[in-house]
């Protein structure tokens, strides 16, 4: 073999290697993931013992790991080893590394592309009714963390008896209010923290049984939040005044007047829509003007009423806006990810430098 030709192998052979070592490594930017992280997957695995599925009949296809420096999302794929159609999804939420929500998403497939919600194979003595089944993923849930509140959001389950299909019962004790509701597909009970007469709707913990028979999710905030105060300064009447005043030069500028006012004092976190959450709760006015009539704008849109947000405590105005309906049902368009041209251009990088090193040696032995 000529010299000029091992060359050229040789260069290729290490353009192939070099391939498999920064494609992974790219991709896992593209999506933010961390492949291989033991303790993510040991908690999948840990959230299927909590959800009570067999792990034992079934076989890992895949895993992945994103994060975006406050929230991580893990995803484990499985197949059932005695029915290869069976594929289970655990999806699993972590804020500040903490398990806030999971799911268990069971498919069988009939086709490709075609799935129906089944059933997987549960562990031998799990509770066949929806309550003992509520309540023996808390005692888990609870044995896992160490954490005590689960203890009494178990022992209230004592008080629900009988469903059927859209009841909702609301049941309060202590310092929270247990609310079930129940449709055809799924039954959800949901623990809301209340302290004097409000309910904080983010400080929660609920689980969803699925009517063919199995935990199918569960979603905790309720150990991320403290209260900062609950000391109410300002009135309905002084919260509706003033939002009406707020509300009135914009519903002047339009030629629309006040209909209905709904008034809402509860708990909440004023930072929950920013950048960075406090998960600290504070007594807040919630007013919904609606306008009569409604403002239609020439795209076909509506505005349909006037939004204030306030501070109980210190009367601070959180946000003041009006409220719109769109007309036309469009979608905000995707973006690429900009790590994906990087990407591409790494890529592009790696054969134009190879390239132009096969070319310098060819040209040269060529002489």
């Amino acid at each position: 073999m000529k010299k000029s030709n091992r060359t050229i192998i040789v260069c290729f052979s290490f353009l192939l290697m070099g391939v498999p070592i920064i494609m992974p490594a790219l991709f896992s930017n593209i999506n933010g993931c961390a492949f291989g992280l033991s303790t993510e997957l040991t908690m999948a695995y840990s959230v299927l013992d909590m959800f009570s599925v067999d792990s034992s009949k079934f076989v890992k296809l895949d895993f992945s790991s994103s994060n975006d420096g406050t929230s991580e999302t893990c995803t484990l794929k499985l197949r059932n080893i005695e029915q290869g159609a069976n594929q289970l999804y655990v999806n699993v939420d972590f804020i500040n590394g903490s398990l806030a929500y999971a799911t268990v998403e069971s498919y069988l497939f009939s086709g490709r592309y075609e799935a129906s919600q089944y059933k997987p194979p549960l562990k031998a003595g799990t509770p066949s009714d929806n309550v003992s089944m509520a309540r023996s993923f808390l005692q888990k849930y609870r044995a896992a963390f160490d954490l005590a509140y689960c203890d009494a959001f178990a022992s209230v389950l004592d008080e629900v008896s009988s469903l059927s299909d859209g009841m909702e019962i609301w049941k309060t004790s202590q310092n929270f209010v247990l609310y079930v509701n129940m449709t055809s597909t799924y039954i959800d009970f949901r623990w809301k923290y209340t302290e004097n007469g409000m309910l904080a709707f983010g400080k929660s913990l609920s689980i969803s049984v699925s009517t063919s028979g199995y935990v199918s999710a569960f979603h905790d905030n309720w150990k991320f939040y403290t209260v900062g105060s609950t000391t109410v300064n300002v009135s309905k009447e002084q919260a509706i005044n003033e939002s009406l005043a707020l509300a009135k030069p914009y519903m002047e500028s339009v030629n629309v007047g006040a209909g209905q006012i709904e008034s809402l004092l509860w708990l909440y976190d004023p930072t929950e829509s920013g950048e960075k959450q406090s998960w600290i709760l504070y007594p807040c006015w919630q007013i919904y003007i609606e306008f009569d009539p409604p403002y239609t704008l020439p795209s076909g849109a509506a505005m349909v009423a006037y939004s204030v947000s306030m501070r109980a405590d210190t009367n601070e105005v959180l946000h003041a806006h009006p409220v719109g309906i769109k007309g036309d049902g469009g979608q905000t368009p995707t973006q690429t990810p900009i790590n994906f041209y990087l990407f591409i251009l790494a890529l592009a990088a790696v054969f134009v430098i190879t390239g132009a090193f096969i070319f310098t040696r060819i040209k040269k032995h060529a002489k």
